[in-house]
């Protein structure tokens, strides 16, 4: 069973909560938070713009014994609003995206 609730003016998830394939006393939880600050409290005042997705859940360590994790992978924009670099969720995933001069998606590089 999936739950959700809603950015109040875009029509778009701020969270998915669903029961966990793992951990059927757990859930994984994943909140789209529309904040600028990227502070530890998500959604305080939601912007246009997503800012950080938060994966939260449980997954298996490498002895096989569940352990919970927390996932993030925050959007950066350019001053006219272009997403310009996405980082995460593993450190080394990182894209920036560059933009020529009549905003056409000019470059894309990194590890994602």
């Amino acid at each position: 069973m999936r739950e959700y609730t809603y950015h109040p003016t875009l029509d778009d998830p701020l969270t998915t909560t669903e029961t966990s394939v793992l951990n059927s006393a757990g859930s994984r939880v994943v909140t789209n938070d529309y904040d600028s600050d990227l502070d530890a409290t998500p959604n305080e005042a939601p912007t246009d713009r997503l800012y950080r997705k938060i994966e939260q859940g449980w997954t298996l360590d490498a002895g096989g014994n569940q352990v919970a994790f927390t996932d993030t992978t925050e959007y950066g924009y350019d001053a006219n609003g272009r997403l310009t670099s996405i980082a995460g969720p593993r450190a080394s995933e990182y894209t920036e995206i560059d933009y020529d001069a009549t905003s056409a998606r000019a470059r894309r590089c990194g590890a994602s």
